[in-house]
């Protein structure tokens, strides 16, 4: 069954056409589906996860999008190009950039809440990481700087994310 957040899926939407850009959520951050994407000529923004598939920084080395965001001040925006690592092509990453914002601390505090309600469901801990990324929000896209700037990619993201919310199409 389709992941109910994966946002656009080749498995079960049109094909991607040169120049569009498939906004998604964080189960779309995938290489396999970011490629089938880029390959045929259109871009990607999505959500991503801390515990993110495998990047690294432009001379190779590996890198966790979380560590990038750390010096981040409230409201800061930081932007960072990255290579996505496809497991299927290893050399042939796809190049993107990481986009994120720290939150203001009332929005980060009602996260962390979200994330001990789910835990203690659970009867386990958070981990630490889940608690330091509910005051981030993380952005995977493949559009260079110069078609969109770090601010755009955050709005247009939240664009999106309110009329899914809102439950427009």
């Amino acid at each position: 069954p389709r992941p109910p957040d994966a946002g656009w899926d080749p498995q079960y939407d049109t094909p991607a056409r040169p120049g569009a850009v498939f906004l998604a959520g964080r189960a779309a951050l995938r290489a396999e589906v970011v490629r089938q994407v880029t390959d045929g000529g259109a871009h990607v923004i999505v959500r991503a996860r801390w515990t993110n598939p495998k990047m690294t920084d432009l001379e190779g080395n590996p890198i966790k999008a979380l560590d990038y965001t750390r010096a981040l001040k409230v409201g800061e925006v930081g932007d960072w190009p990255v290579d996505l690592v496809d497991p299927d092509q290893p050399s042939k990453p796809i190049r993107g950039r990481v986009v994120a914002i720290r939150l203001p601390a009332p929005l980060a505090e009602a996260a962390r809440r979200r994330v001990h309600l789910a835990a203690s469901r659970k009867q386990r801990t958070p981990n630490k990481r889940s608690l330091e990324a509910c005051g981030i929000v993380i952005i995977f896209t493949t559009l260079p700087v110069a078609t969109l700037v770090a601010n755009g990619v955050l709005e247009l993201y939240r664009g999106q994310m309110w009329r899914r919310l809102c439950g427009w199409p």
